[in-house]
């Protein structure tokens, strides 16, 4: 839909020029509706992309009026991806385009994207400088863990969310360490993708867990499991991916406060599972995902029994295998309990 209407306006942007008789059916348009056709114009993606044929840059090209609106929408300006470029003139111009962006967000919370290797650290926080207390999403991109080492993380008093990705797993755990000690108390959700975190207990004395809501991590250890849970008492999501199997006993833990659990493994997974379940108490447990792990049958029904809110649903993914009777005994124990198969992971 976003696309059919951005093809209407590229084919009439020249036919939508301003009239002074203001007989124009596009300039009579009150400014409240406008503000709704250009936010319907957007693209439908997390983080918009600096485009001279894509709104929101597009619309401020089809008249003076449409200009003067859209640049004064600050809500048109808060979603930006940032590609720092290594070449000093394409920055230069690149960097330009941010800044524009940036200033007509006027003031209000960014939602940034950003790709960027270490080596350009300071170009980025040239850019960002001046919005530093605007940024509450974030999503950082590289070839590898150097760039959080480099980041400024102290200086985004109002980042709530934060995603951090790149290709090769972490190994200098120090580093990582620093950047997760530096983390603002105002963070929220935390995912780390496509990184490995080993050993956890490295990350454990970082005050940032206490605060956090929602996490997305992957571990080596079963055991860090539970000590993440006891590190996290407000955490109400956690999508978690298992490194190797069991190593050592697991100790009771019981959190209050979690309502969805994703669970999954890179490789089968044969028996942790069933001992992190007979380990966990989840009384608050509303959502349970599973991918590419294997539990105990009896362990399984044990662990939703101590479930003292009902849970809601049971979604097994790809790699599971779970017979038609163990599902009938599920839903025998919890009569409400709806399960589901998806075959991709989330």
């Amino acid at each position: 839909m976003t696309y059919k209407i951005m093809d209407i306006i590229n084919t009439r942007r020249l036919g939508l020029i301003e009239k002074e008789d203001g007989a124009s059916t596009v300039w009579r348009l009150p400014v409240e509706m406008l503000h709704q056709i250009f936010i319907h114009c957007l693209p439908n993606t997390d983080h918009l992309k600096v485009s001279p044929n894509m709104a929101p840059i597009l619309l401020t090209r089809i008249c003076r009026r449409w200009r003067e609106i859209a640049m004064d929408m600050p809500g048109l300006w808060c979603r930006l991806f940032v590609k720092v470029r290594s070449d000093h003139e394409d920055w230069e111009q690149a960097a330009l385009w941010y800044g524009l962006w940036l200033q007509r967000s006027q003031g209000l919370p960014l939602s940034l994207s950003i790709y960027s290797l270490p080596s350009e650290a300071a170009k980025l926080q040239n850019l960002l400088q001046p919005y530093t207390t605007q940024i509450s999403s974030l999503l950082l991109l590289s070839e590898n863990a150097a760039i959080a080492a480099e980041f400024p993380f102290e200086d985004l008093p109002g980042l709530q969310d934060l995603t951090l990705s790149w290709r090769d797993n972490y190994r200098n755990v120090t580093n990582f360490a620093r950047s997760i000690s530096r983390l603002p108390c105002a963070l929220r959700n935390l995912k780390l993708k496509r990184i490995t975190v080993n050993p956890f207990e490295s990350l454990s004395t970082c005050s940032v867990w206490t605060n956090l809501t929602s996490v997305e991590i992957m571990i080596y250890q079963a055991h860090e499991s539970l000590d993440l849970l006891n590190l996290c008492p407000n955490l109400s999501s956690l999508n978690i991916g298992l490194g190797v199997e069991v190593v050592q006993p697991l100790k009771a833990c019981m959190h209050t406060n979690l309502q969805y659990l994703s669970i999954w493994s890179s490789t089968w997974v044969r028996y942790p599972p069933g001992d992190l379940f007979n380990a966990l108490t989840l009384p608050s447990l509303r959502i349970l995902e599973a991918y590419y792990v294997g539990w105990p049958h009896e362990d399984f029904k044990a662990f939703l029994a101590r479930s003292t809110h009902p849970s809601e649903s049971l979604i097994f993914g790809a790699g599971m295998t779970v017979t038609d009777e163990e599902q009938a005994e599920y839903r025998a124990l919890i009569p409400s309990l709806e399960v589901k198969w998806r075959n991709y992971l989330v």
